[in-house]
């Protein structure tokens, strides 16, 4: 059961290291609520359980009891392909960008905006001076 301190750290490694949840449950071919209930739940209970010096079978048992999703069979039989995905799956590198339409679009905002309040402070000048009376 040593796998499942690895593919505790890899997912963790993974999360916080840019990639999301969702490309991770599509990498695994897990379901992401499987995924989910697996990396926030099952294995840090499971982990904090065997540190207490629990046995890691009861650890187990007693972690998937906390869940409703997550399938003692059918996690112990997936447990060497999820973890061959989990390392096949690599985070961005630094040069490398994540597409997200909102940020895209901030971007774009932000130099539109940046442009405008001086297009309006110069017809608001204009705007003002031809109505000032000349001296």
């Amino acid at each position: 059961m040593n796998e499942l301190f690895e593919i505790y750290k890899r997912i963790e490694y993974l999360r916080n290291n840019g990639v999301k949840m969702k490309e991770i449950a599509d990498h695994t071919q897990m379901a992401a609520s499987v995924l989910s209930s697996l990396y926030s739940s099952v294995l840090p209970t499971f982990i904090g359980e065997v540190k207490k010096g629990i046995a890691e079978e009861e650890a187990l048992d007693y972690a998937l009891s906390q869940v409703n999703n997550v399938s003692k069979k059918r996690l112990l039989g997936n447990l060497e392909d999820m973890k061959e995905r989990l390392f096949e799956l690599e985070p961005p590198q630094g040069g490398e960008k994540r597409k997200s339409p909102f940020w895209d679009m901030m971007a774009r905002e932000s130099q539109v905006s940046a442009q405008e309040p001086i297009i309006t402070a110069a017809f608001i000048s204009a705007t003002v001076s031809r109505r000032l009376p000349t001296p």
